[in-house]
């Protein structure tokens, strides 16, 4: 009979729960660097209200003045977007007619009119989602048209950052910064604030009506962080560094040479290095004042016995060491927001296999944007909209009105000729989809195969034509208006008919030679 499993359990727990930190250094903090607070809480009480706020307005202060800054927000909100939809259901013929609807529907589709159209909705999205951390959208209506209104992260809140609800149809639910939740922390609704005032008074809507959009970057998140005001200080201090850094130079260029003399004075015997001027007195009569060439703060005078000399001020700021160390702050600063200083501040020191690697990183960075904060809010406007249109009768009804997807724009390429041989390649080995490919090139398959049926019939008709004209046969009519000439035939013999057409059979082609 085999022996039964040992137990050594009793043993095992004889020690007790509490446990040490012998296993790792770093699970005991030591005076020898910063005490790191504990942060075992749920994340809305690990960051106020108060901070959250505090996040976004530096967020906002240094997009509007940090020039790096801005440029890869603004950057990332021209790649993500704007998305196209397409519909992939079965009926085309609806389908076509429904993207016809929304193309038109998008020039309009903001409560306030031109010129926030979709694609206007698509970039601010993105760039108002990094710089405040959360953008919110109403769903509504004019004249029997559907609408967006859209809301900015401050007027989303409440008059206390953490209350429960007594009365009206969210009676016991709890609120906190703004957002309505039940039991299990979905979002029933939120406050939307009636002033200026963080807050105060505010008016609940439906989440049914109200998206509050933002990357969650923890699982029990449910108002967005500034991704700008997370690398705050380091953003600041680069721009601080910077300015006064400028004046430093402003200062130092002023100071053009320096002369060292017995009294530190400028010679007043060689002073009137130019022509004299006249002014008058204070009895109005006019006399000779000495006029120096040099200004205060251009040449500086300074003791030297009797080592006199004239030096030029050596003015080299902002060094070498300076300059590198602000280019590392604004990388990890980029870094932090998902973007690359290489691609964004200096793309001249890298090139080849390096820049494609980055290239690829930041294109994976715009997929996340577009698939995890884009598409799911076009999806629910877009649904929104046509339930909207086949309700007041602008498109007929379709059992399968929700399947839309979106095409966004062409990647990022460091090298297009290159990615362009490897889809070619790949295509043809089975190893990509033309659809992807095609993807990749911010087109889509359906789109660009119609187009291609369409080129293709009008290059035949044209064909047709010439060759009813010239009484010849269609494909050679075909070939001389559409191959180049290195896929023409090449004929070996010189000899010709008697219409001067050449003799013998092709060797070959020009592109073969």
């Amino acid at each position: 009979m085999a022996q039964p499993p040992l137990t050594f359990l009793e043993q095992k727990w004889a020690g007790g729960w509490s446990g040490n930190n012998r296993l790792i250094e770093a699970a005991t903090q030591t005076n020898q660097r910063l005490v790191v607070p504990r942060l075992d809480k749920d994340s809305h009480r690990s960051i106020s209200q108060y901070g959250r706020v505090t996040l976004m307005s530096i967020g906002r202060w240094l997009y509007e003045n940090c020039d790096v800054i801005r440029g890869a927000i603004d950057e990332m909100g021209r790649l993500v977007g704007p998305l196209i939809p397409q519909f992939y259901g079965a009926d085309r013929t609806w389908g076509d007619q429904a993207e016809a609807w929304l193309y038109e529907n998008d020039k309009f589709v903001d409560i306030r009119g031109w010129p926030y159209t979709m694609a206007h909705f698509d970039r601010n999205l993105v760039i108002e989602t990094l710089i405040d951390g959360d953008f919110g959208t109403l769903l509504t209506e004019a004249d029997g048209t559907p609408k967006i209104q859209t809301w900015r992260a401050h007027r989303i809140g409440s008059d206390k950052y953490e209350q429960r609800i007594a009365g009206g149809r969210y009676d016991g639910a709890v609120m906190i910064d703004g957002v309505i939740l039940d039991d299990y922390g979905a979002a029933l609704g939120y406050g939307i604030l009636l002033g200026d005032n963080p807050s105060g008074e505010h008016q609940q809507v439906s989440a049914n009506d109200f998206l509050l959009n933002y990357l969650p970057s923890v699982s029990d998140q449910f108002r967005g962080r500034s991704l700008i005001g997370v690398s705050a200080f380091n953003w600041q201090d680069v721009k601080e560094s910077r300015a006064f850094e400028l004046i430093a130079q402003k200062i130092g260029a002023t100071m053009a040479m320096q002369v060292m003399n017995e009294t530190g004075e400028a010679d007043r015997a060689k002073g009137l290095l130019k022509a004299p001027v006249t002014a008058p007195d204070a009895s109005g009569n006019m006399q000779t004042l000495p006029t120096e060439l040099v200004a205060p703060g251009r040449l500086m005078y300074f003791k030297a016995g009797t080592n006199q000399r004239v030096e030029q001020v050596k003015n080299d700021r902002p060094s070498a060491n300076v300059m590198a160390f602000q280019d590392e702050v604004i990388r990890s600063g980029l870094e932090s927001i998902g973007w690359s200083f290489d691609f964004a501040h200096n793309s001249t020191k890298i090139g080849g296999a390096p820049m494609r690697v980055v290239v690829d990183r930041l294109n994976r960075r715009l997929d996340e944007i577009r698939n995890l904060l884009v598409k799911p809010v076009r999806r629910r406007i877009d649904g929104w909209r046509i339930a909207k249109a086949i309700k007041n009768g602008f498109l007929p009804p379709n059992k399968e009105w929700y399947k839309w997807d979106y095409q966004g724009p062409a990647n990022i390429t460091a090298d297009r000729k290159y990615d362009s041989t490897i889809d070619m390649e790949e295509t043809a080995r089975g190893l990509m989809t033309e659809q992807k490919a095609i993807a990749r090139r911010g087109e889509d398959l359906n789109d660009v195969y119609l187009q291609r049926e369409i080129e293709t019939d009008l290059k035949w008709e044209a064909a047709s034509r010439l060759a009813k004209k010239h009484n010849i046969a269609l494909q050679e009519a075909y070939d001389s208006l559409w191959k180049s000439r290195q896929q023409l035939p090449v004929f070996r013999s010189e000899a010709v008919d008697k219409q001067g057409e050449p003799v013998g059979e092709p060797a070959g082609t020009h592109e073969e030679e």
